[in-house]
């Protein structure tokens, strides 16, 4: 990829930067989310054919819970108001949907989607025991009259066509770290003001994240200045935050921003501390070019 190549030949520093500008580049190419560190729980299709049950499941995919993403599809075929709520209980927490929440009743089919980070934290095996436990439950129903007289309920005639919890992990010790990222100042106002530069993600191995860049001149050209140490070189009127390892060319969409997704790479040493910057060309600022505030990034430590 052309950002790739130019990312490697920007760089300037020794065969150990060298191995982390390579790293970073691959991690910055676009690239799917890595798909082994997800554990997926698919039960679909589900028939919830009582008012409560429980299921068991066990499982030894162990890492740290960053993220949960819960999938649900319910067809029903009643037309009588019901209700239907289902829920995973794992060790670190607890993510479940409700009928009643999502506004769910009568004949058709109901879709929804939550993501929480209700399931964060460590997920690992019990000392002595091959596996952990993770439960699936389930309630609700129709009313209906009970012979003799008196309400009771029944269970809804329907059927989850999708039931899935997907749980995202990294291999961070201590999970997803709060805030790896820290604005450092000295940006340059263009034509909007100052850009903006923000980062997402816990700078885990094997955990997506993204730079996103906003409030810049839109449609112009743009360079991600990426360092291994704080310069805070003067330049262009301004002061270039990093040392200029590598630079990515870029360039800003018509709402003034961009933003590179990544899949966090294993190989970059815990702790390392690297900073980041845009500048933008625009001719309404000082020397003809804006630029973000630096932004400085902690490396999770890991094992």
């Amino acid at each position: 990829m052309m950002r790739t190549a130019v990312l490697g030949r920007s760089v300037k520093a020794g065969s150990g930067a060298l191995a982390i500008a390579l790293a970073l580049a691959l991690a910055l190419a676009p690239a799917a989310a890595a798909r082994d560190r997800e554990l997926v729980i698919d039960l679909s299709p589900f028939v919830p054919d009582s008012v409560v049950g429980e299921l068991l499941g066990v499982s030894s995919h162990v890492g740290n819970v960053v993220h949960a993403r819960l999938d649900a599809t319910f067809t029903s075929h009643d037309t009588v108001p019901w209700t239907i709520s289902a829920g995973f209980q794992f060790p670190t927490g607890v993510v479940g949907i409700s009928s009643e929440l999502e506004g769910w009743s009568g004949a058709g089919t109901f879709t929804a989607v939550v993501e929480t980070d209700a399931l964060n934290g460590e997920l690992s095996i019990p000392d002595g025991l091959p596996f952990y436990t993770w439960f699936m439950s389930w309630s609700g129903g129709k009313e209906i009259t009970l012979p003799g007289g008196g309400v009771g309920l029944s269970p809804v005639d329907g059927v989850f066509d999708v039931l899935k919890l997907t749980l995202t992990l990294c291999d961070c010790p201590n999970g997803d770290p709060a805030a790896p990222w820290a604005d450092v100042g000295a940006g340059v106002a263009g034509s909007a003001g100052v850009p903006t530069l923000h980062g997402a993600g816990s700078l885990c191995p094997g955990e997506g994240g993204a730079l996103q860049l906003a409030g810049a001149k839109p449609n112009s050209p743009a360079w991600l200045v990426i360092g291994l140490a704080n310069a805070s070189l003067p330049f262009k009127g301004g002061v270039l935050v990093p040392s200029p390892d590598f630079v990515l060319p870029v360039a800003t969409s018509a709402g003034g921003g961009f933003a590179l997704p990544f899949v966090w790479p294993a190989g970059i040493p815990s702790g390392l501390q690297l900073w980041f910057q845009a500048w933008i060309k625009d001719a309404t600022a000082v020397a003809g070019f804006a630029a973000s505030a630096g932004l400085q990034a902690t490396v999770a430590s890991t094992p």
